[in-house]
């Protein structure tokens, strides 16, 4: 098992090449697969989709408590205890889950009662649950740097997705159908992830004990904290228009939303390189300073350019990918393409304080972000819309802007950094 574990594949540069090929590859056909949904199920039910796949995806990231991430780290450092570590991290994945299902039922029949639409966020969260169980194995595989095992099955389990989703399409299936077809994808994906497991390194178990959960928790809470508040701050606003609104704005701000973040695609194939070389520039913050002001302008350029082809071009964008049907978000599109020049710095200046040890900077910031988005959501929505929801986020990433630059110039000025870090990259800590 040993040897196993501790078997380097091609190298690190050959791992990371397969980590950003896989992000780059599911992110991509995720946003595929949201298409696909959107222009078949219109906007009214693409608006009810899209609010009962974030809730499942914010449950799956509140019960994970950066566990994933702390497994990660931990079997990096000790490979040949890959087996109890995940044993453990199951354990509390066990407790956890049976949790967050059970507040995503309470949600589901608190919102529709016992009628079939219940059922359309309960499948959402029981397939982001498996998703977080998948998690598991996914974290050994990067911290053994075996992670060609998750280019495949990440890529598997897209291709798996789109498929099912034309199965449920060719047989006339409404949007439960289309969200069982993604639960039997990730439940596939997670049997997919125990087969690997087994057949390269160990047989998964499963540990359960109240010490070690609570144990692995105040070892991760600060990184759980962190990536509920990233993921919260990036899609609590379509779960707030759902509030509100009807379903159909929904679906039109969840559109345009999803080509929005996809620009985020380019940001992150630059900060996942940059967090390796800021890594090791972090002894010496005169070459950091440079290389963080280089690539600032580099990648506010780039911003600007993508921004202004989503302004200009938004009416033939949406109508070209979604259809006639979302006239709507054609006009949510051009709010938010204002926001990513700032969304392109605050991730780098984000990757650039984990870079510099400054975990807790980033931690309050994403916090202070998720809290202003969600309160500018509650107060707008409910009186002018979906374009509030936009106008909420341009104005949140510029407030971030603001502070985490300065963040980043101020610890840059200092003659030392915090060299103490997790082994884990990250995930881009103001992804939007």
């Amino acid at each position: 098992m040993t040897s196993n574990l501790i078997h380097r594949s091609g190298g690190l540069k050959t791992q990371v090449a397969y980590l950003f090929g896989s992000n780059l590859v599911d992110r991509l056909l995720g946003l595929a697969g949201s298409i696909v949904i959107a222009r078949y199920l219109g906007a009214s039910e693409f608006g009810r989709v899209g609010p009962a796949l974030v809730l499942g995806a914010l449950v799956a990231r509140l019960t994970d408590v950066g566990v994933s991430v702390t497994l990660q780290r931990d079997v990096a450092r000790e490979p040949a205890n890959a087996a109890p570590l995940l044993a453990r991290a199951f354990g509390f994945r066990a407790l956890s889950s049976g949790f967050g299902l059970a507040v995503v039922i309470v949600y589901a029949l608190a919102g529709e009662g016992a009628t079939v639409r219940a059922w359309l966020p309960i499948l959402a969260g029981a397939g982001a649950l498996c998703a977080g169980w998948f998690q598991m194995f996914a974290s050994v595989w990067i911290g053994c740097l075996r992670t060609e095992y998750l280019a495949i099955a990440q890529a598997t389990y897209r291709l798996l997705s789109l498929a099912l989703i034309g199965v449920a399409i060719l047989v006339g299936g409404g949007s439960n159908a289309i969200m069982l077809m993604l639960l039997v994808a990730s439940a596939t994906q997670l049997l997919a992830g125990a087969f690997i497991t087994r057949r390269a390194f160990f047989a998964p178990s499963v540990a359960v004990s109240v010490s070690s959960c609570v144990a692995l928790v105040r070892d991760s809470w600060p990184i759980g904290v962190s990536a509920f508040s990233v993921m919260a701050y990036d899609r609590v606003d379509t779960l707030v228009a759902s509030w509100f609104l009807a379903a159909a704005a929904v679906g039109n701000y969840f559109a345009a939303y999803a080509l929005y973040s996809g620009a985020l695609t380019v940001s992150n194939a630059i900060t996942s390189v940059v967090f390796s070389v800021f890594s090791k520039q972090a002894n010496d913050p005169a070459a950091l300073r440079c290389a963080y002001r280089r690539t600032a302008l580099l990648i506010a350029a780039l911003g600007l350019a993508i921004a202004a082809c989503l302004a200009f071009f938004a009416p033939l964008i949406v109508r070209l990918v979604y259809g006639a049907r979302y006239q709507m978000a054609a006009g949510c599109l051009r709010i938010l393409a204002i926001a990513i020049v700032f969304l392109f710095l605050n991730n780098l200046a984000g990757v650039t304080l984990n870079a510099m040890g400054r975990q807790r900077t980033t931690m309050i910031l994403v916090c202070s972000a998720m809290a202003l988005n969600l309160g500018l959501n509650l107060l707008t929505i409910p009186r002018f819309g979906i374009e509030a929801a936009a106008w909420s986020t341009v104005l949140t990433e510029l407030a971030v802007v603001v502070a985490a630059g300065a963040a980043v110039e101020y610890f840059l000025r200092q003659d030392t950094v915090i060299v103490h870090r997790t082994a884990a990259v990250p995930e881009a800590p103001f992804a939007g």
